[in-house]
């Protein structure tokens, strides 16, 4: 309609031009602040996750174990501890998945196994009873593999149970490798499940 010209359609490009660079970079800002948010949450759910796992033990204790997460957090775990009867109660686990949901999810399935392993007598039914807890209260579609047991260190009795993990494995002194295949399902699937335990005796070496 005349009002405008070529000069004031540079004017306005030129401002539109700084405009969206100023938007751009304030989104880049708020974008960069909040990935060192997450960040730093991650950091610090790793630095927890870490804290709960046993601390290595001096050379003569019977288990040791070692977790390398492929990231910050992970639904890999183990644990072990030396019970008031003397026999050693051991886990080894993984939680379906990754990230805060895995990691979550194995915090408790730890918890649970560490604290019941105090007072119940045999594997299958520490893992009986975690697995009706995790049936009741986990989200659909988590689940958790795992093999827990209990260590004789005396005798070398070994008694444990498999839900869904992959079978442990036995070195034995003349260089073999024995497998111990599970048939159960993994905790938090079937409610009312039974784990049958395997038995198993260590010799020296």
């Amino acid at each position: 309609d005349g009002r405008f010209g070529v000069a004031d359609l540079e004017l306005a490009t030129t401002v539109a031009a700084a405009a969206a660079l100023a938007i751009h970079n304030a989104s880049m800002a708020a974008a960069l602040v909040q990935q060192e948010r997450v960040k730093r949450e991650l950091e610090l759910a790793r630095q927890i996750q870490e804290s709960l796992l046993p601390a290595p033990r001096d050379g003569g204790f019977a288990v040791h174990g070692r977790n390398l997460p492929a990231h910050e957090v992970s639904g890999d775990f183990f644990d072990f501890m030396p019970l008031a009867d003397g026999r050693v109660y051991f886990c080894i686990a993984d939680v379906a998945g990754k990230g805060m949901n895995a990691a979550l999810l194995m915090a408790r399935t730890l918890g649970l196994l560490r604290c019941l392993a105090r007072r119940v007598a045999t594997p299958s039914t520490l893992l009986a009873e975690v697995n009706a807890e995790l049936c009741e209260t986990t989200p659909l579609g988590l689940f958790v593999t795992a093999v827990v047991g209990f260590l004789e260190p005396l005798s070398g009795k070994v008694e444990f149970a498999n839900a869904g993990h992959p079978p442990p494995l036995l070195h034995t002194t003349d260089g073999d490798w024995r497998r111990f295949a599970g048939s159960a399902p993994p905790l938090g699937v079937v409610d009312g499940q039974e784990f049958p335990a395997q038995r198993v005796a260590l010799a020296g070496g």
